[in-house]
């Protein structure tokens, strides 16, 4: 039967089976062709690598008024979708006047007679989307027209949606909460190592002056090692490698063991930071992340691509959070062809620190602290996250 598996007690109907052009025609707006945009503008257009975000060019208010009388635009709720790039990206049209990149991204011109837009919205959210086998992926509008969908009456369509942007709401908030602890610790970091914001000790009185001391000094780097094939197994040593660095935070994905045995220096420990060395994009190169152990693993190591820090002192991987280290990486890589780094370049960065290891140790707990609110803030929006996945494949046929 047509029916899903959670569903609100007041409705029992089977849902009809529709296509997505069956409810209204997939439409696109005029063509803007580069000679009529400008980095400046009256009216923002979107283009697919700006769709959702800050426009970063405009048309003029004649063209735009030319346009929506005489072509396609969409109705104040319509849902926009990307059909290349990123497929199946969505925006909620607020009405506001702002174009759009012609057949990149596209909409159903529905009158809500069949479907509202409210409920389309989630419809587009649990849509698996097909493409071309071309190297940019597109949705043209004969593959958007033939996807299937199940819908429920309006009543439920409603109800459903209200629930679900409930659920979208609290993820909202909780990222906003996510971004204010973030900044605040980026400010916070900002005027501690500015040494505007000084801690005292325990009689209320200033620390020593802070003293110029290198990495190499505060903590010993390590180089990952190469694995070939033949290296390569389903099981052993577990290989970290740059790819795995995100947001200051190592991601178990696309994992690779070696039946090779390493070192026991580059074994990785309880709190050693992991350095992208090399990678393809410059932006990533210096990127760290810091290593939890982790249960599931017996040894961790490290790939070619990778250094690893490792000190005594929990205050210095903070040291590879600030503006000070993501500048010196910048200035290393200036000018250079390769994306890579040597534990050398490293190893002589200078960095201010306090010379009281009791100041270092507060500024680490404090620091720390904000860190696990974080990670509880994290935890939640990825609850919230999995939460909402679970209910669209029940609430949906």
């Amino acid at each position: 039967m047509n029916v899903p598996k959670l569903r609100f007690k007041e409705f029992s109907d089977e849902w009809e089976e529709k296509k997505l052009g069956d409810i209204g025609k997939i439409s696109m707006c005029r063509r803007v062709m580069k000679n009529e945009t400008s980095i400046v503008g009256e009216i923002p257009f979107y283009k697919i690598g700006t769709f959702g975000k800050e426009a970063d060019s405009y048309i003029s208010r004649s063209l735009f008024d030319k346009y929506v009388i005489k072509y396609p635009f969409p109705q104040k709720g319509d849902i926009l979708l990307s059909a290349a790039g990123t497929i199946g990206r969505t925006v909620v049209f607020n009405g506001k006047p702002s174009y759009f990149q012609d057949s990149n991204i596209v909409w159903i011109a529905n009158n809500e007679k069949q479907i509202k837009n409210n409920f389309l919205y989630f419809i587009y959210s649990n849509i698996k989307w097909q493409t071309e086998n071309t190297t940019i992926p597109r949705l043209y509008n004969d593959n958007l027209a033939n996807i299937e969908i199940k819908i429920p009456s309006l009543q439920e369509q409603e109800k459903i949606a209200n629930f679900l942007s409930s659920v979208d709401k609290k993820i909202e908030l909780t990222e906003d909460k996510l971004e204010v602890f973030k900044e605040y610790k980026k400010g916070v970091m900002q005027k501690i190592f500015s040494q505007e914001i000084r801690f005292k000790d325990e009689n209320g009185n200033d620390y020593l002056e802070w003293e110029e001391k290198k990495l190499g000094d505060i903590g010993k780097f390590y180089r990952g090692h190469s694995y070939n094939a033949s290296n390569v197994s389903d099981k052993g040593i577990l290989v970290l490698r740059s790819n795995n660095i995100k947001d200051n935070k190592i991601n178990y994905f696309d994992l690779q063991f070696v039946n090779k045995e390493c070192k026991k220096e580059i074994i990785l420990r309880n709190n050693d930071i992991i350095i992208c060395m090399a990678n393809g994009s410059k932006r990533l190169v210096g990127k760290t992340g810091e290593y939890k152990t982790n249960n599931k693993f017996e040894k961790v190591t490290v790939g070619a691509f990778c250094s690893i820090f490792r000190s005594e002192n929990n205050f210095a991987k903070f040291l590879f959070q600030i503006k000070k280290y993501f500048d010196e990486i910048a200035l290393i890589l200036e000018g250079t062809n390769i994306n890579n780094l040597k534990n050398s370049n490293l190893e002589e960065m200078v960095f201010c620190i306090p010379q009281s290891l009791q100041e270092q140790e507060k500024i680490a707990n404090f620091l720390s602290a904000i860190d696990e609110k974080i990670e509880k803030i994290e935890n939640s929006l990825n609850e919230l996250k999995e939460f909402k996945k679970g209910l669209l494949q029940q609430m949906f046929v």
